[in-house]
């Protein structure tokens, strides 16, 4: 039971000091800020109920525009471009894997 006291003494302190290090070091390098507040903008364009269990949405988040297809089994994400302009050069699901309810 000493024995168990005693490791527990020295080694947690040692695993919070290893612990905020590595915080201190990330957050130098720049790899523990997260996201910008400009990108963590996102809105639904428009919204399109395919079926019972499955929809479409059109997002954006600055000037990109993303088409998203959800469905209880699986999601799509296809970018569509720049404010949406131009075409679509895949399609946000392979043919042959959209399953019909």
């Amino acid at each position: 039971m000493d024995a168990a006291v005693l490791r527990l003494v020295w080694a947690l302190p040692l695993v919070l000091v290893v612990g905020v290090g590595l915080i201190y070091a990330l957050k130098r390098l720049g790899l523990g800020t997260g996201p910008s507040p400009a990108a963590a903008e996102l809105s639904v364009v428009s919204r399109q109920q395919l079926s019972e269990h499955t929809q479409a949405l059109v997002l954006q988040s600055g000037a990109q525009r993303w088409l998203v297809v959800e469905s209880t089994a699986t999601v799509s994400v296809q970018a569509l471009g720049q404010g949406g302009a131009g075409q679509v050069s895949q399609p946000a699901w392979p043919l042959g894997t959209v399953r019909r309810t």
